[in-house]
C-alpha cells in the first residue's frame, strides 16, 4: 500500500495538477494507494503517522520541502519508508537525492528502488532534512516570500537575495562545533545535510546524506557591495573557495543569538538557542 500525503496548494497549485497525473500513473499501474491532503500547517506529519499506523509502507510526500520536512517528522522512529514527490517552490532536498524532478518520474524510479536509510538533522529535537542556515539568508527569504508569486524555481530568491542586499547588517554569533566554541560576526551560516537551497543554489556540494556529518558553512562579514559577487559562487557551489569562508564537518553545532531568526527547510523558526545533531541513518527513504 503506498500513501501520498499533498499539499495541493505547493507550487502555486502544481500539485494539484500533477496529483491527478499520479494517480492516473498509479491506477494503469493497478497499485493500490491513498491519498492525504493537507489543511494547515504541520498537519501532513500527523497524517504521515497515521498512515504509518495503518500499514502503509511508503508514504510520499507530494509538495515542496516544508511539507517533505513535516512527512519526515511524522514517520520518524517508524519503519515506514517515506518518498519525495517533488511539487513546490524550490524542492531542493530531492536534488541531493538524485531524484527526478518530474512528480511522475520521480515516483517510477522511487518504486524501482530499494528503500535505503539516510541521515537526518535534529534542530532542538524536531527533524529536519536539507539545510538550516541564519545571517544573510534569512533576509533573503524574507524577501523571497514577496516575489513567490513570480513562479518556482531560483528566480524568486535572486531577487530576495538582490533586495536583502541593501538592509543587511553581519550578526554576532555564540557557536559550537562539536564542543569548540567560537565567537564571532558571519555574513552568513550554513548547517547542511543536502547540498542545495533557494530553489537550486549548490551552497553545500561536499555534503552527503549517508556520511553522519553535517557540512558547515561559515562566511565572514563581507561589505555590501561585494555581496552580488558571492552569489554567483553559492549558485555553482565554488562558495568554500572564497577568502571570507570556512567549512566545518561536525555532528553538533550550538547557535545564540539574542532575537535569532532560522531558516529551517525553507520555513522561518525564531529560537534563541539552537542544538543541532545528526542522525545518522536515522530515515527509511526510497531514492
Amino acid at each position: 500500500m503506498i500513501a501520498i500525503v499533498v499539499n495541493e496548494t505547493a507550487g502555486h497549485g502544481k500539485a494539484a495538477r500533477q496529483c491527478k497525473k499520479v494517480e492516473a500513473f498509479l491506477k494503469q499501474a493497478q497499485l493500490s494507494y491513498r491519498i492525504y491532503k493537507t489543511n494547515q500547517a504541520g498537519h501532513a506529519s500527523a497524517l504521515a503517522r497515521q498512515a504509518a499506523q495503518e500499514g502503509v509502507q511508503t508514504v510520499f510526500a507530494m509538495g515542496g520541502d516544508g511539507l517533505a520536512q513535516e512527512v519526515a517528522r511524522g514517520l520518524y522512529g517508524s519503519e515506514t519508508v517515506m518518498g519525495i514527490l517533488p511539487a513546490g517552490t524550490g524542492n531542493d532536498f530531492v536534488k541531493a537525492l538524485g531524484l527526478p524532478q518530474d512528480p511522475v518520474a520521480a515516483l517510477k524510479h522511487a518504486l524501482a528502488c530499494t528503500p535505503q536509510k539516510i541521515d537526518v538533522g535534529l534542530i532542538n529535537g524536531e527533524v529536519f532534512l536539507n539545510i538550516v542556515g541564519t545571517g544573510f539568508d534569512i533576509q533573503t527569504l524574507l524577501w523571497t516570500q514577496k516575489f513567490k508569486a513570480l513562479g518556482s524555481g531560483m528566480l524568486p530568491y535572486l531577487l530576495g537575495a538582490i533586495c536583502a542586499i541593501a538592509t543587511f547588517k553581519p550578526i554576532e554569533l555564540e557557536m559550537s562545533f562539536d564542543g569548540e566554541s567560537v565567537h564571532q560576526a558571519v555574513t552568513i551560516v550554513t548547517i547542511a545535510n543536502g547540498q542545495f537551497l533557494g530553489g537550486g543554489m549548490h551552497v553545500s556540494p561536499k555534503a552527503s546524506v549517508s556520511d553522519g556529518l553535517f557540512d558547515i558553512l561559515l562566511v565572514d562579514p563581507v561589505a555590501k557591495p561585494l555581496i552580488p559577487f558571492l552569489l554567483p559562487h553559492f549558485i555553482r557551489g565554488t562558495a568554500e573557495k572564497l577568502s571570507p569562508a570556512h567549512v566545518r564537518r561536525c555532528k553538533r553545532v550550538t547557535l545564540r543569538r539574542k532575537g535569532q531568526i532560522m531558516d529551517v527547510d525553507g520555513e522561518l523558526v525564531s529560537a534563541d538557542d539552537v542544538t543541532l545533531e545528526i542522525v545518522p541513518q536515522g530515515l527509511w527513504m526510497r531514492c
